[in-house]
Order: C-alpha cells, then structure tokens, then sequence
C-alpha cells in the first residue's frame, strides 16, 4: 500500500490519479460476502495470492 500512496503524494501536482487494486471481491450491500458463490470467490482469491506471491 506504500507505493500507491507514495506516487499519489509525488504526482498530485499534476492531479493524476493513483489507484491499487487488491485481488478478491469485498463484501458490500450490493456484494454480501455470505452469497451463494462466497466459497468459489475465496477459493479463487486463495489462488491468485498464491500465484501473486511466488
């Protein structure tokens, strides 16, 4: 998370926009975590961190 905040502070004198995206879907009112699919998602967020991280 320090990278993203720390090219967000160097370039906002040119007002450009830095986001990060993490793996894994997050559980809102539109998207509850407890949905018919919650064991598939965390199931394939597992996957992707493990692939991320080698």
């Amino acid at each position: 998370m320090a990278l993203p905040k720390g090219l967000a502070c160097d370039l906002a004198y040119k007002k450009v926009t830095v986001n990060q995206i993490f793996p894994g879907s997050v559980g809102t009112d539109l998207n509850p975590a407890d949905e018919p699919n919650a064991d598939f998602f965390r199931e394939l967020t597992a996957l992707i961190t493990v692939w991320y991280n080698q």
